[in-house]
C-alpha cells in the first residue's frame, strides 16, 4: 500500500523503516544517521517546518530520510489504513 507523506511523495508501506517526531530531541545515533545520509545525498524535505522524519529504503535497498510537514499521528493512520466498519 502506499503512504502519501504530502507534496505528492509517497512510499510503499513496506519501505518505511521508521517514524520519528522531530518534535523531540533527536538521540545521537539519529543526528549520526541524518548527518550521514545528507553527505550522501539520501535526505529530502517536503516543505518548510517538517514534523516527521521517515526513515525509509528506496528501490535500489538504500536508505532515504524524507523530513514531512505531515503529522506523526496523521501518517501511522494512513499507515494503518481506513476502518472499515459493517464486515
Amino acid at each position: 500500500m502506499l503512504v502519501h507523506l504530502g507534496q505528492n511523495r509517497a512510499v510503499h508501506d513496506q519501505q518505511i523503516i521508521a517514524l520519528i517526531d522531530l518534535s523531540v530531541p533527536l538521540a545521537s545515533d539519529t543526528q549520526d544517521l541524518i548527518r550521514n545520509l545528507r553527505e550522501q545525498g539520501r535526505t529530502e524535505t517536503l516543505g518548510e517546518h517538517p514534523k516527521t522524519l521517515v526513515l525509509a529504503m528506496q528501490n535500489d535497498q538504500k536508505p532515504i530520510c524524507i523530513f514531512t510537514t505531515t503529522g506523526l499521528r496523521t501518517l501511522r493512520a494512513r499507515l494503518e489504513g481506513p476502518v472499515l466498519s459493517g464486515f
